[in-house]
């Protein structure tokens, strides 16, 4: 587990090597949509983080579109 990882794309945050490598062993994720008002294109995701031991962690993700914002 480490303080600071650095993804390549968006894709990659969400995926379980990836958050493995920041919050320790993943058995499973799944991705929902936020349904929130979001201002200058701004979306928001949930994901669901299902930890080796069977705890459940909740993350968010902030997308952002420099071109927008």
């Amino acid at each position: 587990m480490t303080a600071f990882a650095q993804a390549t794309d968006i894709a990659a945050l969400a995926s379980i090597e990836f958050l493995t490598s920041v919050v320790g062993e993943v058995r499973d994720v799944t991705r929902a949509p936020m349904h929130s008002i979001g201002f200058s294109g701004t979306r928001f995701e949930r994901l669901r983080v299902v930890m080796a031991d069977g705890y459940t962690r909740s993350l968010v993700l902030k997308h952002i579109d420099p071109r927008q914002d």
